[in-house]
């Protein structure tokens, strides 16, 4: 039997004991591209300021700077180690894979977040809109399928 659910993004469908996750709307942000670029192009930022410094008191503009570059550099490093070992890509789930799920409200409250925790240690995070409601048939239909619901 076929289930569906709207999500934040698109839709999901759980069909035969697996949940297909179709995003239609993808922001260039959540892309592999998206969170690898901005390193990149922080780290590119602080070596131009470093390398056109004229004055003494550019200089030390240039280094307060680049103390701030490396801050939001190493910040998106971990988003970018979390993206590329922790957190599932995957598009299809099999519900015997799920080890645990825990729901989270987002800052202002628009949306909640279902996050499946998985048996290989990573995640994934899908959100829903919290007026529509949809992550709660959605979570009791999973939680019959999960041997050991657990709620973390």
């Amino acid at each position: 039997m076929k289930h569906e659910f709207i999500t934040s993004r698109g839709r999901l469908t759980i069909e035969r004991d697996i949940i297909y996750i179709q995003n239609q709307k993808i922001s260039f942000n959540d892309t592999m591209l998206g969170i690898m670029l901005y390193p990149l192009a922080i780290l590119a930022l602080f070596f131009l300021k470093i390398n056109f410094v004229e004055g003494s008191f550019d200089l030390l503009i240039g280094f307060i700077w680049g103390f701030v570059f490396l801050g939001l550099f190493f910040g998106k490093i971990y988003i970018s180690f979390d993206l590329i070992f922790k957190r599932s890509l995957a598009d299809r789930i099999s519900l015997s894979r799920i080890k645990s799920f825990e729901t989270k409200p987002d800052a202002t409250g628009m949306e909640t977040d279902v996050i499946f925790h998985l048996k290989n240690g990573r995640y994934r995070k899908i959100p829903f809109r919290t007026l529509e409601k949809q992550f709660e048939p959605f979570l009791d239909l999973v939680s019959q399928h999960i041997t050991q619901p657990q709620f973390a």
